[in-house]
Parts: C-alpha cells; sequence; structure tokens
C-alpha cells in the first residue's frame, strides 16, 4: 500500500506540473496579485443574495407575498416595484445591515478562505429614469471591503446586474427579456457605472484588498451582438487603464462562450485581432507592448441547468469536470483564468433555483416558457408545470435531513473532483455561494458543517490529488503496482535525459 502511495504521488507531482503549460506573458511588473503565482492561488467564496436579490438564496423575502406564485416577485426589480420605493428601502435597508456581517468575514478567514467576491448591481450607483430600484448599498460595500482588509481577505468587486438585463436572469436584477444592449441609455449608464467603479475601487487606496473588479456577470454572449460585446470590454479597459490607471486585474467573464474563446483578445500577442476595437487616440499614438496587462478570465460551470446534466452518474460529472479542466488548463498561455462560479449541487430542486413560479428538471415540473414572466408582477401566463416524474422525486434531494448517505457522497465526490481540477488547472476557484437561507447545495457554510466540502479543503475522501478515484486505483493497485512503478520510473528517467 505504502509503494503504491508513493507512485501515486509520483504521477500525481508529473500530472500537475503538465497542467501548469507556457504561462501567459502578459502580466505587468506593478501588478498587485500574481494570478500565475502556485502560492497564491485563490480559494474564494461569492457574498451573493446582499446587493443583489436572488429568491432562492433568501426565498423568505419572497414569501411574504402570498403562496401563489404568479403572484411574488421573480426578482429584485418587481420586488422593489410591488413594495414601493419606502417599504422596499425599509426591508432593504434591514437586510443589508444583517445577511451579511463582520463576523461571516472572520468566519471565512478561518475557513481558510482568502478572496469575498462582491456582487452589486448598477443601480447601487445609477438609476434610469424608470427604475423601481432602492440605494443604499454602496456604504455596506465599502465596510465589505473594509472588513476584508481587516481579516487579510482579498476582494473582486463584481458588477452582477446592467441596465436592462444583459443575460436575462434573476440574478442581473431584472429576469426575462435580455434587452442590455437595445438602448442607448442602458449603454451608457453601464460606462458611467464602470468608470466610478475603476475610480473608487481601482486606485490605490484599495490596491491591497481589492485585487479585481469584473466588468460584467455572465453577458448572454449567444443572445448578445458579440461585436457590441468586445467594443464594451475593450473600451472599459481602455478606461480602466489609461483614463483611471488602474494597476488592478481586469476580469472579464467567459460569456458563456467555449473555453479559449477570449485567448487573442485583449492580448498583446495578437495586435491584429484587438485593432479593430482599440480606442482612436491610441491608434494615433500606437499601443506599447504591454498595454494588456492583468486580465483574468472569470468561467462559470454548473452541472445542473440542463436534463441531460441532471440524470448524469457521479463518474459522468468527474469525467465533465477533467475534461473542462484540460481545456482551462491550455489557455492559461494566453490569460490567466478562475472558475469564478461553481456549486456542489447535483440537481436543480432548491426552491427558486431556477426562478420564481418554475419547477426542476430533476422532477421533470420545469419549463422553460415559464421564465418568460419578468418585468410585471402579474403575468397572464397560466401554469405551465409538467406531472412530476414519480421515477425521480426532488422531495429526498431538497433538503439536508432527507438526504440519503447516497446522495450525501454523490455531493461530496462532485465538490472534490471539482476543487482538484480547480487547483491544477487555473488560477484557482470561487464558490457560490458562502450561504443560503435552504439551499444546502449552494451554501458553503453548511456543506463544510455537514462534511460535504473537504476542510481542509485538500481533505480527500474519493480522490487522489491527481484526481484519480481511490476506489478505481484500489481495485487494480494489487495486481498492477509493478508494472506501474515501472512505468513510472521510465517516465522519471526519460524526464531527466530531455529535461
Amino acid at each position: 500500500m505504502l509503494l503504491n502511495t508513493l507512485i501515486l504521488s509520483v504521477i500525481s507531482l508529473q500530472l500537475c506540473s503538465a497542467f501548469h503549460i507556457k504561462r501567459n506573458l502578459n502580466g505587468s511588473d506593478d501588478s498587485i496579485w500574481d494570478y500565475d503565482d502556485e502560492d497564491k492561488k485563490i480559494q474564494g467564496v461569492t457574498f451573493g443574495g446582499w446587493f443583489v436579490l436572488e429568491p432562492y438564496i433568501t426565498p423568505s423575502l419572497f414569501e411574504q407575498f402570498g403562496d401563489d406564485e404568479t403572484e411574488i416577485p421573480v426578482d429584485e426589480y418587481t420586488f422593489t416595484q410591488q413594495l414601493g420605493k419606502e417599504e422596499a428601502q425599509k426591508q432593504l435597508d434591514e437586510h443589508w445591515a444583517t445577511w451579511y456581517t463582520e463576523k461571516d468575514f472572520k468566519d471565512a478567514k478561518n475557513f481558510g478562505l482568502n478572496l469575498i467576491r462582491l456582487p452589486i448591481g448598477y443601480w447601487a450607483f445609477g438609476l434610469l429614469d424608470d427604475d423601481p430600484y432602492v440605494q443604499g448599498q454602496e456604504k455596506y460595500l465599502d465596510k465589505a471591503i473594509e472588513w476584508a482588509k481587516e481579516n487579510d481577505l482579498k476582494v473582486w468587486v463584481d458588477l452582477h446586474g446592467l441596465p436592462g438585463s444583459q443575460n436575462g436572469f434573476d440574478n442581473s436584477g431584472k429576469r426575462g427579456n435580455v434587452t442590455w444592449q437595445d438602448e442607448e441609455e442602458n449603454i451608457k449608464l453601464s460606462y458611467k457605472t464602470l468608470s466610478y467603479i475603476f475610480g473608487k475601487y481601482g486606485v490605490e487606496n484599495y490596491t491591497d484588498t481589492v485585487i479585481g473588479i469584473e466588468i460584467a456577470n455572465e453577458p448572454f454572449g449567444p443572445k448578445l451582438n458579440i461585436t457590441e460585446l468586445y467594443e464594451f470590454y475593450y473600451n472599459n479597459y481602455y478606461d480602466f487603464r489609461v483614463e483611471q490607471e488602474s494597476r488592478n486585474t481586469f476580469v472579464i467573464h467567459d460569456a458563456f462562450e467555449l473555453i479559449g474563446y477570449w485567448n487573442h483578445h485583449l492580448n498583446n500577442d495578437y495586435p491584429n485581432v484587438s485593432k479593430p476595437f482599440i480606442n482612436d487616440e491610441l491608434h494615433d499614438k500606437g499601443l506599447s507592448k504591454n498595454y494588456f496587462h492583468d486580465i483574468v478570465v472569470d468561467h462559470h460551470h454548473y452541472e445542473v441547468f440542463s436534463v441531460e446534466a441532471v440524470k448524469e452518474s457521479p463518474n459522468t460529472r468527474a469525467q465533465n469536470i477533467r475534461n473542462l479542466g484540460e481545456g482551462i488548463a491550455k489557455e492559461q498561455e494566453y490569460h490567466p483564468s478562475i472558475v469564478g462560479e461553481w456549486s456542489g449541487a447535483i440537481t436543480d430542486c432548491a426552491k427558486w433555483l431556477n426562478g420564481v413560479g418554475t419547477g426542476a428538471r430533476y422532477d421533470d415540473t420545469f419549463n422553460e416558457t415559464q421564465l418568460i414572466r419578468a418585468n410585471s408582477v402579474n403575468g397572464t401566463q397560466e401554469s405551465l408545470f409538467k406531472f412530476k416524474d414519480e421515477k425521480k422525486s426532488c422531495e429526498n434531494v431538497t433538503y439536508y435531513e432527507d438526504f440519503s448517505d447516497e446522495h450525501k457522497e454523490h455531493i461530496r465526490h462532485y465538490i472534490e473532483i471539482q476543487l482538484i481540477t480547480y487547483e491544477n488547472t487555473n488560477a484557482g476557484w470561487i464558490f457560490w455561494n458562502y450561504k443560503t437561507e435552504t439551499a444546502i447545495e449552494w451554501d458553503f457554510k453548511k456543506l463544510v458543517e455537514k462534511d460535504l466540502f473537504p476542510h481542509p479543503f485538500d481533505d480527500y475522501k474519493y480522490f487522489y490529488k491527481n484526481g484519480t478515484q481511490i476506489s478505481e486505483s484500489a481495485a487494480s493497485s494489487t495486481t498492477n503496482s509493478f508494472s506501474l512503478f515501472t512505468i513510472t520510473l521510465i517516465a522519471l528517467v526519460v524526464s531527466f535525459i530531455i529535461g
């Protein structure tokens, strides 16, 4: 057994080294955080549901409207619209003051985390004429950054919602149609908001804590004009780096495009790709050789938002993650990347995860057309729920007290392979979310408390550190140990000779 363990350790070292191929050369000597540094892996969480409401994170805020889901607000837009400004202000002031407190930052540090991602909507900084949103979030964002600093935690400030919605998800503040690019006032307010964020949180006063600013969470590339999205990324980079003179990290989401899609964009090595989107002034002056630097690509990965995904076996899910890791590893030579959202969810059964008034794919009660109801509280649609699939019920996979031992094992199995893969293939990971009221698969704190999330983070039960499943390797270890050892020795000798 000792021999097998030594063999696997050697292989693990070789595999982990192989993941870290040629690194991005577009960094800056003046960087405030080196995302390529193996000793600075991001191990973070998002403090979501705070400045942008999400019904499945804090369902109690939405349950006050009754049991008829056609009457319940579906997002923060309709939440404030239905309550009215005065009552919405009262309730959200209380929510902002209590949902996360200084203790959560202390606890996060004690868990061994090193970064907090803080989502916030544009409406915290400016409003469209007809917006029902209320304001007051900014002072709590400032408190959050101060609490992070006091507890030696780094921060990403994440613009999670853009005017008109960049993706149509409830987490953008406004569920339904993707109208962000449809109106000039939406784009103007987006630029204005980001310029303010860059000027405040991207400068020297905050560089000891804020190590990244994400300019748009999950813009839905397939539903957007992608050329206009390129322009948005490039124009904001100019404002960020030239106008505001920020040394911070410029974070872009992959816009749900394939891994590697952004490799040549915002990259000094491929000037012809960037040329059409460069500011006229820069065209006249000429780009410096290191104009693009400290850019990180943010990937989000979940395995529950399709009918096929919720039917997958644990081993299929694990292989999906390994395949994802292989792709991510290859893009590191262009830009560092992070898996900036992922969870322990293996079903979509959490209440309102898919949105208020929708069901779940897991038990066949979900219908995508239910998501159309967006811009008014009182929709005209009738219930579109399908009959439940009696073979796969959500009843025993929604709340921890109902979980079988097997279901608990599957959750931890899925979390472990993600931790291993994301640690070894890119700059780290940020788990979604730190806490929820009832959705444990999305709740870092409860998952750790229930021993479903490894703690320490490399305390694996089901995998070796190279990603090999323990049960799989153990089954063949006795018969294959000598040949495996021989192959490993040959590999090491060859590696030494050619190295």
